[in-house]
């Protein structure tokens, strides 16, 4: 899905924190049975867009961050090292991103439907992992009885 804005995308439990390097859970997540990753732009960088930008970036071909995954995706490939992990990935679109400069600098965001270690789990169009998560569904605060 390219939209053109970014943070336009599907809303998943799992948030890659890039200065832990580690994934935050949304507080009440809804989980499914499948392996969906989503690579976006930083939710920050949007808040901070002046309202003449927006006209501009619709009238863009493609999505910044696309053009960057696009562009990482034809530069790992010719360096031809082999597979390359969603760390490996992002640090390239964020290289891409810097590189192309657009209307501002966009931070790359990963979010998933589970956890996973994204220095060890390599880039594939093709290949879902089976689901680890452990439960499936909306997880939702109990209710004090004493409330009731």
């Amino acid at each position: 899905m390219d939209t053109c804005l970014p943070c336009v995308c599907p809303d998943l439990p799992f948030v890659l924190d890039p200065q832990r390097a580690s994934w935050v859970c949304e507080e009440n997540p809804y989980h499914s049975a499948g392996d969906v990753v989503c690579l976006s732009a930083d939710p920050e960088e949007t808040e901070e867009m002046a309202p003449d930008e927006l006209p501009a970036l619709r009238a863009q071909s493609s999505g910044q961050v696309t053009g960057a995954f696009l562009q990482a995706i034809s530069q790992l490939a010719q360096r031809k090292q082999g597979p390359v992990t969603y760390q490996g990935l992002l640090a390239e679109m964020s290289t891409q991103l810097a590189a192309n400069g657009g209307l501002r600098h966009r931070k790359p965001r990963l979010s998933s439907s589970q956890a996973f270690d994204t220095t060890s789990r390599s880039f594939r169009f093709f290949d879902a992992l089976h689901n680890s998560n452990p439960e499936v569904g909306i997880r939702s605060r109990r209710i004090n009885r004493s409330l009731r």
